[in-house]
């Protein structure tokens, strides 16, 4: 019996290392990173910023287009990072496991916070101001005549 198990321990002290070393160094060759930004609406986000991050690689950045799609080329076949901002938004960030096509990046609406202050010196004036207007018709209405007004 314990010679049976050796082909099996064998293939084991062969194989593991294979595939450690595969994960580590991979072989696939680059391919395109795209996607689209949306916002909650899903509406496309122009003018977007797109970051792709790829340790040890330094970060790339692209901008989304028009109709809100973005694109990295040969990007390796590792893990990866994509981060969005746009001003009035709050940032995203997706972690990916293997770059592709599709990906979909949701921007949410930051808060929109508006503060007017006034300053000045002097006395408080409050002003109010009302207007009526009544008119009696001397005319009946069988007496007047109405033009028709133009469209645009």
């Amino acid at each position: 019996m314990r010679l049976a198990l050796i082909p099996f321990l064998l293939a084991a002290v062969l194989v593991v290392p294979l595939a450690a070393a595969r994960a580590a160094t991979p072989s696939d060759p680059p391919a395109a990173l795209s996607g689209v930004v949306v916002d909650a609406s899903g509406a496309a986000v122009p003018g977007a910023a797109v970051v792709l991050r790829q340790p040890p690689q330094p970060p790339r950045e692209t901008f989304t287009d028009a109709s809100g799609q973005f694109q990295f080329d040969n990007v390796a076949a590792a893990p990866a990072t994509v981060s969005v901002s746009l001003p009035q938004f709050h940032p995203a960030t997706v972690e990916l496991a293997r770059p592709g096509p599709g990906v979909r990046v949701l921007l949410q609406p930051a808060g929109v916070r508006e503060e007017v202050t006034v300053r000045g010196s002097g006395d408080v004036v409050t002003r109010s101001a009302t207007a009526t207007r009544t008119e009696t018709l001397r005319t009946s209405p069988a007496q007047l005549r109405f033009r028709q007004i133009p469209s645009r």
